[in-house]
């Protein structure tokens, strides 16, 4: 009868044994998630001096220092002092700087600076635009209004006679004349003169018609005109109509190849780029 008692009392241990494990292993991942969640708690909020390859960035970034040492900031703050994330990492994600290939740190505790050590694998791309951009292109509205003038240059010749008093040779004027409107410019020009052995004479100059379309780019000539062509060919004067394409109404327009230059650096460097011997950036 005690040996009956005995078993019994081995076999409700047993069971109760078995109960409180189930029950362990039911509440293990909870028990790991708090402990995680406490590991987060006590995290240390970090304000460090950030120094690359020795080089100062001249910058402060924050970090947060696990209990198990790890450092981890957030993916935009290191694309700020010049580290690469690794993957697809959102600006807003938590990286360990542990996780970064090709980065190696050494944390100074007493100083609260962290001195970085990047292969060209770690370091985050930066583009440098020397020009200024806009996300809408600003064009100048073409003024135009009513008007005209006119340019006249007067020109005589006399000279002193032996004999005395003084002798008459000659006198001329040059005459530019222009009128302009909406609907374009008018423009003609001649010469007016007389000498002793002609009484008079007269020259006509240049007499056109000119409109500039903005929109198009376009000039368009009527009268006298001069073609234009290459450095290697002849200008001719002509008559009649032109029209040829003026990219010097949109002088913003860049109408050649722009130069590209672009490489890496080890270490952190300093760029001077020079146009036509003048600093234009650094």
């Amino acid at each position: 009868m005690p040996r009956r008692r005995r078993n019994a009392d081995a076999r409700i241990r047993a069971i109760a044994c078995m109960r409180i494990m189930a029950g362990v292993a039911a509440l293990a991942p909870h028990a790991l998630a708090a402990s995680e969640a406490n590991d987060s708690a006590r995290s240390r909020a970090l304000q460090l001096e950030v120094f690359a390859n020795g080089r100062p960035r001249n910058l402060v970034a924050k970090f947060s220092q696990r209990v198990d040492g790890r450092l981890i900031s957030a993916a935009s703050e290191l694309a700020e002092i010049g580290v690469r994330a690794p993957g697809a990492a959102a600006p807003e994600d938590e990286v360990a700087l542990d996780d970064i290939d090709g980065l190696s740190y050494d944390y100074d505790e007493v100083h609260q600076q962290i001195r970085l050590t990047l292969a060209e694998r770690a370091m985050a791309e930066r583009v440098y635009k020397a020009g200024v951009e806009s996300d809408k292109p600003q064009e100048a509205p073409l003024e135009s209004s009513f008007g005209g003038l006119l340019n006249y240059h007067l020109r005589t010749s006399v000279m002193r006679d032996p004999r005395g008093g003084f002798d008459y040779q000659g006198a001329s004027a040059t005459f530019d004349a222009r009128a302009f409107s909406d609907y374009g410019a008018l423009k003609s020009g001649g010469i007016v003169g007389s000498t002793v052995a002609n009484r008079f004479t007269q020259v006509r100059l240049d007499t056109n018609w000119t409109y500039a379309d903005d929109k198009r780019l376009l000039t368009h000539v009527v009268g006298d005109a001069v073609a234009s062509g290459p450095a290697w060919a002849r200008s001719i004067r002509l008559g009649g109509v032109q029209i040829q394409r003026n990219f010097g109404l949109r002088p913003d327009l860049v109408t050649a190849a722009l130069p590209s230059v672009s490489g890496s650096a080890a270490v952190p460097s300093t760029v001077d780029v020079y146009v036509n011997n003048n600093l234009t950036l650094s």
